[in-house]
């Protein structure tokens, strides 16, 4: 099966997720899924080939939490403006870096009542993996995810600092 011009769905779960919000620490599981589809491939000067990838859709519910189940989701508004998600496989073809960009959008109506928090910036989860698309893998978040109330934009209201997400292709 040809990897370019596709769509690609992987199931996600992400234990020992750290949620700081509203002066409070919590740890969580997350399911989830994101969605991507591709585009042609370039080769690049250094033979590697550059896949890139748009993001089409996701969705993370978290678990056991005493203040309900927060939610993220895909923030449509403002993910064209992301750069493009990639993988960029290594010259001959062994393997390379996949990275999923993403503008989110955050909803705990037991922290924050009748809002919709955004993320500050991209929200990227990367991996080194050996094939594409990747199955059973665990990507890391590259950074801490902010989140700011989009009507009073600036104060960090809930930051997530971990976030290993082990996707399933085809879930």
């Amino acid at each position: 099966m040809s990897i370019f011009n596709q769509f690609f769905n992987w199931g996600c779960r992400a234990e020992g997720v750290k949620l700081n919000a509203s002066g409070s620490a919590f740890t969580s599981a997350i399911n989830g899924s994101i969605a991507v589809s591709t585009e042609d491939p370039k080769i690049l000067a250094d033979g590697s080939t550059l896949l890139e990838m748009i993001v089409r859709n996701c969705s993370f519910a978290f678990g056991g939490l005493p203040v309900g189940v927060p939610v993220m989701s895909l923030d449509g508004d403002r993910q064209e403006q992301a750069p493009a998600s990639s993988y960029r496989m290594n010259p001959g073809g062994e393997g390379g870096r996949h990275e999923l960009n993403m503008y989110l959008r955050f909803e705990a109506a037991g922290l924050f009542p009748g809002k919709v928090l955004q993320s500050k910036g991209i929200v990227r989860l990367s991996a080194d993996v050996s094939t594409f698309p990747a199955d059973k893998q665990t990507y890391q978040l590259d950074g801490v995810m902010e989140f700011e109330d989009p009507m009073n934009p600036g104060p960090v209201l809930a930051k997530i600092e971990t976030f290993p997400a082990l996707l399933t292709c085809g879930s």
